[in-house]
Formats: structure tokens, sequence, C-alpha cells
């Protein structure tokens, strides 16, 4: 059976929003969503087809349940400033079991942020290493992972080294990319910070390979110096089928607003075990009210506790769930949209 998933995990990254300029007019966003229709998945979006659009490099467009769950809860906000979505008086809630869901994974393993770079950076920012505990990347990553490690190197000693992977992007192997990360390895490195889908090659990093071979590393390794697995996931995310148990990582960083079509400014963090990462930002998880009113400080970092408090653009962290349910729909029906 040919669905979406099936077909991107071949490296097919044309994503549903790749139209021509010959593709017919999109239908009006009321138009009912079946996901086993392509033609019904296609006008969702309202994308001009005056243009080719083949990527969500950058910022993908938002199908129409998202729009319209983004402009209903900037409406009930502007009526009313108190408002919160009907179904619980904590709407994150519903965002990370949302997620969960997608991930294969538990609601309270998830951080909610505004985007891959803020992940990575509450990421980094939050690890404590021990003195001489050093960190290993790539050449290839992005300056979200090498900036967010270089500030890291500067408030903790931490020495960073890189690795290269590969010379020709089009002769990358699972197997070279693999020995190279497990040769670069010290005996005392902290942490693996790779990415998943290079944005400048296309290239597909083997992460459960590396997971795996991490695993063998940390058997004769104290908890407290076992290699964590760090990933920037956010050209993989909505493109390939796996998710948290194939991968085999420690954390995955993600926006949700490219290839899974979500809402603009927002993005995830999962975490295996949050207890290695410190909050950065004060949080408004009840954890932190409930120890600030009593005078006191919360016993264990978590997930709702690096999740950044403040005031947000609500209504696109509360349309998430429309997203995620968006890709499911697709991915789940058999000889549907690819």
């Amino acid at each position: 059976m040919l669905n979406r998933r099936t077909l991107l995990g071949a490296g097919v990254l044309s994503g549903v929003a790749a139209c021509t300029a010959d593709s017919p007019k999109p239908k009006p966003a009321a138009t009912a969503f079946d996901p086993a229709d392509w033609a019904s998945v296609r006008a969702q979006f309202a994308l001009d087809p005056a243009a080719a659009h083949f990527a969500a490099f950058v910022l993908a467009p938002a199908p129409a349940p998202v729009r319209q769950a983004i402009a209903t809860h900037r409406d009930a906000l502007d009526a009313d400033p108190e408002y919160t979505p009907p179904g619980g008086e904590f709407p994150d809630t519903t965002v990370r079991e949302a997620a969960a869901r997608y991930l294969g994974a538990e609601p309270g393993g998830i951080a909610l942020t505004d985007s891959t770079t803020m992940g990575l950076g509450l990421l980094y920012s939050g690890l404590g290493l021990r003195k001489g505990q050093d960190v290993l990347t790539t050449e290839h990553d992005f300056l979200a992972t090498h900036e967010g490690l270089r500030l890291m190197a500067a408030r903790t000693g931490a020495k960073i080294r890189k690795v290269e992977l590969y010379e020709d992007p089009a002769r990358a192997s699972a197997d070279r990319m693999v020995s190279a990360i497990k040769e670069g390895l010290g005996p005392r490195t902290r942490v693996v910070a790779i990415t998943w889908v290079h944005s400048s090659t296309g290239v597909r990093v083997p992460v459960r390979a590396v997971a795996d071979m991490l695993a063998e590393v940390n058997r004769g390794r104290d908890e407290h110096d076992r290699v964590l697995l760090c990933v920037d996931g956010v050209h993989g995310f909505g493109a390939m089928a796996d998710d948290v148990a194939d991968l085999g990582c420690d954390f995955l960083a993600s926006g949700t607003h490219k290839w899974l079509f979500g809402p603009r400014g927002t993005g995830i963090v999962w975490g295996r075990d949050w207890e290695p990462v410190a909050p950065i930002v004060p949080s408004f998880s009840a954890a932190a009210f409930n120890a600030w009113q009593l005078g006191g400080e919360p016993t264990a970092s978590t997930a709702d506790l690096v999740t950044p408090g403040g005031y947000k653009a609500f209504e696109h962290r509360w349309a998430m769930p429309q997203a995620f349910a968006f890709m499911m729909g697709i991915s789940s029906s058999p000889g549907g949209a690819a």
C-alpha cells in the first residue's frame, strides 16, 4: 500500500505541498477533508497555483484544519482574553498529548517551544557537563547546533569537537557516518549532537544505527558519563515515518512549522529522561507555581519545567493538535494520499 509516509520515507521529499503551475485552483477551505483522496488533501492548502511548490524548507503552508483552528482561537481570545479551548483547564496538555500520539511517546516527555533553534538552545544551555566531559558534533550541522554548542562551551568550558561524516554527499554511506562518530568519541564524551536530515545536502543520517553504536559504548560507562544522543530533527520530522522508539535517541528537537505543516512559531523537544537538563527560562508549569508559592523549588527537572513560560501566540500553539491529526490521517489512510 502506498501512503504518504512510505513514499516520503523512500526519500521523495516533495511533500504534500507540492503543486505545479497547471494544478487546479485549491478548493475553498470549507471543503471536507478526506485523507484517502489526494485531491482533497491538496485542496486543504491555499498555495498559489501559479507557482510550483516543491519543499517545506523554511516555512510551510498550513492546511485548512490548522488555519481554521488558529482563526477560532484567535477570534475567541480577541472576544475574551481569558478564553481557553474547550476540554480542560490546561490546554498545553492537549498539545502534548497530540504530539505524543504522533511521536509514539509519553506526553510527559515533551517540552513545547517556538522553534527547533529554541529547543536546541534550551537543551544545550540546560545540560550540565562535569569537568573533563566533552561534546562531539559534525562539520555538517546547522548554525542552531553549532552556536548552541559554542554557548555551552563558553558556559561550561567543555571542549567541542567536530567530525566529517562524508566528503561527497552523493556518496555518503550509513556505515561511514556511524564509523566517523564512533572514531570521534573520547572517553569522557557526554553529548553527541547530530542532525537527522541535513538541510544543505539532503543527506539522511542513520540515527538508529548511531544510537545502537552508542548503546554499546554506554554499557561500560557510569550513568553520569553515558553519551547522550541529541538530534536536530526538523527536516525529518513530519517527512519520515520514524517515531522516537525507531530513532533511539535521547533528545529530539524540532519545529512543527516545516514538514509537519503546523502553525508557524511552534515546536517541540522530546526527551527520554529530563533529569540531566536544568530549566533555563522560568516555567509556567503547575510544579513551578506550586514551588514558588510555597517558597521552595521543584524537586526534579521535567519537560514541563523546561518549557519556557510567558505569554505566547496561543492561537498557534493550541492549533498544533490539528497539524498532528492531519498528518496522522494521511499516514493511516490505506491507498490514500502520498
